[in-house]
Order: C-alpha cells, then sequence, then structure tokens
C-alpha cells in the first residue's frame, strides 16, 4: 500500500502516514525477571540474539542505557549491513522497558516497542507489544519478534548462571495473541488477530 500525498497546512505536498497496526508476542521463561530485563542492555549478551540469528550475531552494538539514551545495532547481512537504531522513552528495573525503533532502510517510519517483565512461577513472563509496524510488514516483523525471543532464552542459557542457583530449564515458550502453537503461527498468520486475549 503506497502513501497517499496530500497537501500540507502550508499548501505544500507531504506524505500521509502508512496504514499501520501493532504486534504482540509473549513469552515465558524459567529465570528471574532481572535477568531478562538485563539480557536487552547488556550489549555482550543483547548482540547474541537483539537483531541477531543464531549463528550471525550483531556485528556492532552500542547501548546507552537510560531514560533517552540511544542505541546502535548494526546487523551484518549477505547484501550489506543494516543498523536498527532508537532512543529509550522508559526504564524499569526488572520490570518495563520502551524505545522508539527504526531502521537504516527504512529511517523515517519509526515504531515503538514496549516490553513489559513480570514474575510468572519460579521465573517470568515477557509480552512485548510493537506499535506503528506498516501493514505490509507485519508478517516478517512478527516472525522476526519469535525468533528472537527464542533466541533470548537459549542466550541466557549459554550465560553461566549464579553458583548459588539451582538449575533451570530455558526452553521458552513463545505465545501468541491467538495462542496457536507457535510452528503453525509462524506460517498461518499473515494479519494480527482482532480476537481478545484469553488467559
Amino acid at each position: 500500500m503506497k502513501s497517499a500525498i496530500r497537501p500540507g497546512s502550508d499548501g505544500s505536498p507531504q506524505r500521509a502516514a502508512r496504514a499501520s497496526a501493532p504486534i504482540r508476542v509473549d513469552a515465558r521463561y524459567d529465570v528471574a525477571p532481572a535477568r531478562v530485563f538485563d539480557a536487552w542492555l547488556e550489549p555482550g549478551i543483547a548482540n547474541k540474539w537483539l537483531f541477531a540469528t543464531a549463528t550471525r550475531p550483531c556485528a556492532r552494538v552500542a547501548i546507552d542505557a537510560r531514560v533517552t539514551g540511544a542505541f546502535r545495532f548494526v546487523e551484518a547481512r549477505e547484501h550489506g549491513a543494516v543498523e536498527h537504531f532508537g532512543r529509550y522513552v522508559e526504564l524499569v528495573a526488572s520490570s518495563r522497558l520502551a524505545f522508539n525503533l527504526a531502521r537504516s532502510d527504512r529511517p523515517r517510519a519509526p515504531t515503538r516497542v514496549v516490553v513489559e517483565i513480570e514474575p510468572c512461577g519460579r521465573g517470568c513472563k515477557l509480552s512485548l507489544v510493537h506499535e506503528h509496524v506498516p501493514l505490509d510488514l507485519i508478517p516478517v516483523t512478527e516472525t522476526r519478534w519469535i525468533g528472537m525471543l527464542y533466541g533470548l532464552g537459549a542466550t541466557l542459557g549459554s550465560v553461566a548462571p549464579d553458583r548459588q542457583s539451582t538449575p533451570q530449564s530455558l526452553a521458552t515458550e513463545i505465545v501468541l495473541p491467538r495462542l496457536v502453537p507457535v510452528r503453525a503461527a509462524a506460517s498461518a498468520i499473515t494479519q494480527p488477530s482482532t480476537h481478545p486475549r484469553r488467559h
């Protein structure tokens, strides 16, 4: 869907905003909320899963972990690097972070990501909402977040645990709004669900 051109208040042409929608993906981890929260902000951990793949960590990462602080992840690809960058707008230790996000190949289409983490049994539940995603990018963006959140669990499993801690399972459970199994959802869902979430 192409953006429409319409006149601005001063008569000059301006491009109307693209149609967009939010994406929501939930995950559960058998580790403390603080470990999951820190994995978003520690460069040595975040570069292994955030905007990365199992075989290709980010080439460069810069994180200024404070409100208004900037971050930049350089993802190496076969046909050139792509940068993911933005600023943190909210950081609440162990429970919530929110940031603006844009990509170097789409710098004028910023989005917003809100992550909430809460205790759940012996571990925690993570709820991610990615707002203002252009409709044509929803399927690939949703699939990418599923992969990244799974990678977050795998990465935490490779981090040396506290010696005082008991062994923990780090298998990640990804839950989509329709509560469809991940394997089916990744290939079947092409539009965000309009059904209310069930608990």
